[in-house]
């Protein structure tokens, strides 16, 4: 009896939201925010009204109004919160986008958009079951077909939909994935044909760090190809690096001497620490500078300098005091406290190098 009660008056707060403050609220014009009133006034709206109905749905359920649909009582319960959502999700976007363009609407609802249809009648499809089925004598004379039918298609046609706004949602987010990856690689391609033209046009005798810059292990084949192409025939490279090591140019040199081979490399080693000792003062200059600070900071710098190390060691320098000073960087003081990577890549380092043999 409580339950039946509580169903009928969930019935009579839906009517009376469906008859007075929903048609109030769509004869009302356009307000000045571009319709984005009447759209939060829409959802509210509904999704109380839907909520009252999925009530006395529910109630009708454990009643037995449901029992024609030959499944068990608590699958009927999860039919009717599931198909109730899924009408609260078209009547209301019936309802909203009933002022936009055909291209600005799910094509899998457009067919309930035009004059709001569905939102009018799903609706009293819903109460027109619900108020019989929990009151049996007010349709004892109403056809089972003329009762159910109503119900079915509404409820059928909102999952229709639901399902088929799922699957555009999901077909236009791989397109939409798919044109990002595309720009991705559009944009990609057109920086390294940027880059080429731009290399063909430094001398390598006179501007040598630019085209050292180009050998990084990660550009494209074709560019570095080039970028060594030019740095071999220039006839006192080996001097120009050592230079270059000991210059504000020295991390162009150890990109190349990260990537490549030098022709020879002794002569290179010990000017290699010198460009370790800047690289740490550069670094904590940067620290005591940067208003942020990231964890990734630095990290690409403290790669080089330890690859270029692992090459060159062979040739006896010690290189553990450069990247000590490397390391002693990090620790300038800054706030907030930040967990350098590239600090525990130099930890590392050095903890492997206290155990090599010397």
């Amino acid at each position: 009896m409580i339950l039946k009660l509580a169903g009928n008056l969930c019935i009579g707060l839906a009517l009376l939201l469906y008859a007075i403050p929903l048609p109030m609220l769509i004869a009302e014009p356009r307000s000045h925010d571009g319709g984005q009133s009447e759209a939060w006034g829409l959802i509210f709206l509904l999704l109380l009204l839907w909520f009252c109905l999925a009530v006395a749905l529910r109630v009708s359920a454990a009643n037995g109004g449901l029992d024609w649909l030959s499944m068990a009582r608590g699958s009927q319960y999860a039919l009717v919160v599931v198909t109730c959502l899924a009408m609260a999700v078209v009547t209301t976007l019936s309802g909203m986008l009933r002022h936009e363009t055909a291209d600005q609407i799910p094509w899998a609802v457009r067919p309930l958009v035009p004059f709001a249809w569905a939102m009018w009648i799903f609706p009293l499809a819903v109460i027109f079951f619900a108020l019989l089925t929990l009151n049996p004598g007010l349709g004892a004379a109403v056809p089972r077909l003329a009762l159910r039918a109503p119900l079915g298609l509404a409820g059928g046609i909102s999952l229709l939909v639901s399902f088929g706004m799922l699957a555009q949602w999901f077909v236009s987010s791989q397109q939409r994935q798919a044109a990002r990856v595309d720009a991705i690689v559009s944009e990609a391609s057109e920086r390294s044909k940027q880059q080429m033209e731009d290399l063909r046009k430094y001398d390598a005798n006179t501007q040598l760090s630019f085209v050292l810059s180009h050998t990084n292990r990660y550009n494209d084949p074709p560019l570095r190809e080039l970028a060594l192409e030019k740095i071999r025939a220039v006839p006192d490279l080996e001097e120009q690096l050592i230079a270059g090591l000991r210059s504000p140019w020295y991390e162009s040199v150890l990109i190349y001497l990260d990537a490549e081979d030098p022709p020879e490399g002794k002569r290179l080693a010990e000017p290699a620490r010198d460009a370790f000792l800047l690289q740490a003062e550069a670094t904590r200059e940067t620290i005591r500078a940067a208003a942020t600070l990231y964890p990734d900071c630095s990290d690409f710098d403290a790669r080089l300098v330890l690859s270029v190390a692992d090459k060159f060691r062979t040739f006896g320098v010690d290189y553990a005091p450069a990247i000590r000073a490397f390391r002693s960087a990090f620790d300038e003081p800054h706030d907030p406290k930040v967990k350098f990577t590239a600090a525990a890549r130099l930890d590392d380092w050095l903890a492997r190098d206290t155990k090599r043999p010397k």
